[in-house]
């Protein structure tokens, strides 16, 4: 006595093939899903980071840069000439190295009479 014929033993491969098929296909489909949102986590995270850091190097009211020539007075030092062309206290010290360098001085002493290099920000444009 036969119990299942052939061709219901075929269907039920069939589906069950079909059933594993369906799932591999969702476990798959939700990997790359997982995998795109994962990317795009890191993408956002990394174009904010760069706008933030963009904004942050920015000068508010200052878009120009410009170079001038001085005369030296007495009394003057590197620190009392950044003082008059820096925004900030904090950028005095850097304002102070890069002027050493445009400069070409190898330490702070400067003498009156003579010229100096400096720079300073300028939101019109020259």
């Amino acid at each position: 006595m036969k119990i299942c014929n052939n061709s219901f033993i075929k269907k039920i491969h069939h589906i069950t093939n079909y059933i594993l098929k369906t799932r591999k296909k969702k476990v798959y489909c939700g990997k790359i899903l997982a995998i795109s949102l994962i990317l795009a986590f890191f993408v956002g995270v990394g174009i904010f980071h760069t706008i933030t850091a963009v904004k942050g190097n920015q000068r508010p009211n200052s878009q120009y840069k410009y170079y001038t020539s001085i005369t030296i007075e007495y009394g003057d030092s590197l620190w009392s000439i950044a003082e008059q062309y820096c925004e900030t206290q904090e950028e005095m010290s850097s304002y102070v190295q890069e002027i050493k360098k445009i400069n070409g001085l190898s330490q702070e002493t400067i003498h009156a009479g003579n010229s100096l290099v400096v720079y300073y920000y300028s939101n019109e444009y020259k």
